[in-house]
């Protein structure tokens, strides 16, 4: 008799043990389960929520109760399940689904469906993980639409505008320069060595050009530069040098303006004045 006693004295005891540590296994779960910013939202395989972590709450606060209503009703007050529901694609492939949604009022979730299996690998329902990525995406769109308005100024403009780098590789020239220097393609002009003195006339040698760019952030000058064809143009050069944040020089970026014609006028009308000179001195 004592020995079942003792038997279930300690049966009882490790029963209790289990007990305390499944306790425990719980506690940290919903710990973490809690503590995700992200939000956590448990299906069935009905889409009906059986959980949802209090970030879910938080975001959906006009909506609850969010457990025992389908996941369409409370999320996106829908009557029928949304089109690209990657929780129902998620139950069918058995693998892990992406989709980024968006609703009327242009606000953006990145939602990541899991779908969870039951000793037999037969999938019992889906979690879903959801980011807000509003901020992200409006960010993206801005980025977009500034970007296009660059082109747009890059494509048209009536003056040259390029980025090189310090070993005078050309990264990019838009279709005036292009057109200027003679080249048929941006990426036929891409090929040129910048660093290579035949494309400088003697006392505009690209080495000045760094020197001053390096020391000053910028260069701002006349630069007389070889065409494809050989013939020399002289241009009004303005240039900043981009650097990292460690001072390495990354790219430079500048605007130039063909003055071939005035400079020509310009040298015709100091000899003309030299002429004078001589002529009544």
């Amino acid at each position: 008799m004592l020995k079942e006693v003792g038997g279930d004295i300690i049966f009882a005891l490790h029963s209790i043990e289990l007990e305390e540590a499944l306790k425990e296994r719980e506690r940290f779960l919903t710990d973490v389960f809690e503590s995700v910013q992200d939000g956590i939202s448990v299906l069935d395989t009905d889409l009906n929520i059986r959980m949802v972590n209090s970030t879910m709450e938080k975001w959906y606060a006009k909506n609850m109760p969010l457990v025992g209503k389908k996941c369409y009703e409370a999320y996106h007050n829908r009557k029928k399940p949304c089109d690209i529901c990657p929780s129902l694609r998620a139950m069918k492939s058995g693998k892990m689904e992406m989709e980024v949604i968006s609703d009327p009022f242009k606000n953006y979730i990145e939602l990541f469906s899991y779908p969870m299996k039951d000793e037999k690998g037969k999938v019992i329902g889906v979690v879903e993980f959801v980011r807000d990525i509003t901020k992200r995406k409006k960010a993206e769109e801005a980025l977009k639409e500034s970007e296009k308005r660059f082109r747009s100024i890059f494509e048209n403009a009536t003056v040259g505008i390029y980025r090189t780098t310090p070993d005078g590789k050309i990264l990019m020239a838009n279709p005036f320069l292009v057109k200027l220097l003679g080249y048929e393609s941006e990426e036929e002009l891409k090929k040129r060595d910048l660093n290579k003195d035949e494309y400088y006339e003697p006392n505009y040698e690209r080495e000045r050009f760094i020197k001053e760019i390096e020391k000053k952030g910028y260069f701002i000058g006349e630069q007389a530069w070889k065409r494809r064809d050989g013939s020399t143009i002289f241009v009004r050069e303005s240039a900043v040098a981009v650097r990292n944040e460690k001072g390495k020089t990354l790219y430079y970026d500048g605007v130039v303006e063909d003055i071939t014609e005035l400079k020509k006028t310009h040298d015709e009308l100091m000899k003309a004045r030299d002429d004078w000179e001589a002529i009544f001195n």
